[in-house]
């Protein structure tokens, strides 16, 4: 079971069981928040990207 908190509840914020249920499988996962460096994203996703490719390159040889 997952937990749920109302977005926007602060420090009161009560968990509560729901029936939901996330499943990350070879993906990227962003979550965002505050200002966000553009460049320092845009690099950052450029060496995944490059990482995902040698993986992918390294498990056909």
């Amino acid at each position: 079971m997952g937990m749920f908190v109302k977005p926007g509840s602060g420090s009161n914020a009560r968990e509560r069981e729901c029936g939901c249920c996330i499943e990350v499988e070879d993906s990227l996962v962003l979550i965002l928040c505050g200002e966000i460096d553009v460049d320092n994203l845009r690099e950052a996703l450029n060496a995944y990207v490059k990482a995902k490719n040698n993986a992918k390159a390294d498990a056909v040889e």
